[in-house]
């Protein structure tokens, strides 16, 4: 749903026969409520659900009860999930939501003398997720980029993201296509 809705978004004819079962789909998905014996995990099961409000909201919904959900329950949220939520809270013009999580993310930027990147405290919780660092990085800047975060460390974050290519690529399809 979100590679159709980023497809809409660039002017890409999508066919509402296509669209609208995945919307709904997506939208049940949303009442599934979390269970321990779920095989993804906790955090990987809220990083999708945020990926299903960023998605639905892309497309002009507006899962507003979700959104708050998620938002009150950010602390079981991956990086990426929480960027997803950023992104999401931005188009649903929730100002005080795109607020608090801006500087969250801000705060969580991993700085050295000439880089900067963002990286998750559990990585090992997401595998269902495809984590990465690089990915993480990516999302998070095009997070602050697309909700016009004052982000004077943009150009480091950049260049540890480019030094991460190897052979001219990322080391993954996820991380390519981020």
């Amino acid at each position: 749903l979100y590679t159709l809705a980023r497809a809409q978004q660039n002017g890409y004819a999508v066919d509402a026969r296509l669209l609208d079962p995945a919307k709904k789909y997506a939208s049940e998905q949303l009442r599934v409520e979390y269970n321990e014996a779920r095989p993804e995990g906790g955090r990987s099961f809220y990083y999708t659900r945020a990926v299903l409000v960023h998605a639905l909201a892309l497309l002009g919904e507006k899962p507003n009860d979700y959104l708050t959900f998620l938002f009150e329950q950010r602390d079981r949220l991956s990086l990426d999930g929480r960027c997803h939520l950023l992104r999401a809270a931005a188009l649903m013009k929730k100002s005080a939501m795109v607020t608090t999580l801006q500087t969250e993310l801000l705060n969580k930027v991993k700085v050295a003398p000439t880089t900067a990147h963002f990286e998750d405290s559990n990585p090992q919780e997401l595998w269902w997720c495809y984590y990465s660092t690089t990915r993480t990085t990516a999302l998070a800047l095009q997070a602050l980029v697309e909700t016009n975060t004052a982000f004077p460390l943009a150009d480091k974050v950049v260049l540890w993201l480019m030094n991460e290519r190897k052979l001219g690529r990322w080391r993954t399809t996820q991380e390519n296509s981020t």
